[in-house]
């Protein structure tokens, strides 16, 4: 009989689904209801339109009620920020703390978490530019047990808000997060008109290129901007980020904090 048990345990992790997308890390197996509007994000991965995912998302587990403390934190990895090795660049979405169980389910049986907090980072929908070809951004949802001491580190508070170029690792490891308990995905893709290439960061994150570049937001406002990164001055936390980003991105100059929407 206790064979028969291991040998179960071991044919259900073997077919254990991740609810992270293939290749994260760190990979994560036990699922985060995540409701966006009126729909329920599944199975993990599912494809949905940006006017779909504006909503902040309520989340919540179907297989147990969580009696801590949590930390919500939704990230973007797919940003066509090209980094020097190739990789895409991440953008924080939010980081939500002080989730706890509500005590409440909903129609459907999710035992819901809630939170009345809006720090450290807000939730801000997805946006993503589009791409020649069409490319899925996967925004990850993940769960985190919160540290009694949580707080993020002064060091960190402005390229937190600013949003882009998000050091995921870097930030679990200063604030003592460590590895998500539950994840889930969803993916968008960019419509319209392609905003012309990839971006390419330089060694030191920026770009010398000169751009003239239209901004539209998801409140209707258009902006139009001509960045000289060769001549621009920063601060040397501005100068990891890039001075020069396409359209549904905001150039970073003098160490304003980017209105980004990806």
């Amino acid at each position: 009989m206790r064979s028969a048990t291991a040998l179960s345990a071991i044919l259900l992790a073997a077919f254990a689904q991740a609810q992270t997308p293939e290749g994260f890390t760190p990979e994560v197996e036990d699922r985060l209801e995540v409701i966006v509007g009126d729909t329920y994000v599944s199975p993990a991965g599912l494809e949905l339109t940006e006017a779909e995912t504006q909503p902040k998302p309520q989340i919540g587990t179907n297989d147990t009620v969580l009696e801590g403390t949590y930390v919500y934190m939704v990230i973007d990895p797919d940003a066509p920020i090209f980094n020097p090795d190739g990789s895409r660049s991440t953008v924080c979405h939010a980081v939500l703390s002080d989730y706890t169980s509500s005590g409440m389910t909903n129609d459907a049986g999710t035992n819901l978490l809630t939170t009345t907090s809006t720090s450290p980072l807000e939730y801000m929908g997805p946006a993503p530019p589009a791409e020649d070809p069409p490319f899925a951004h996967r925004y990850i949802h993940m769960l985190f047990e919160q540290p009694d001491d949580f707080e993020v580190p002064p060091e960190m508070q402005a390229s937190l808000q600013q949003r882009i170029n998000f050091d995921f690792d870097g930030f679990r490891e200063a604030t003592g997060l460590g590895d998500p308990i539950r994840a889930n995905f969803w993916r968008v893709t960019g419509q319209g008109e392609p905003f012309g290439g990839p971006m390419v960061m330089a060694e030191n994150g920026t770009n010398s290129s000169t751009a003239s570049m239209t901004m539209t937001t998801t409140s209707t406002m258009t902006m139009s901007t001509t960045v000289d990164a060769a001549a621009a001055t920063s601060t040397s936390e501005d100068a990891a980020l890039p001075t020069m980003i396409p359209k549904g991105l905001a150039a970073v100059v003098g160490g304003l904090a980017p209105l980004l929407l990806l």
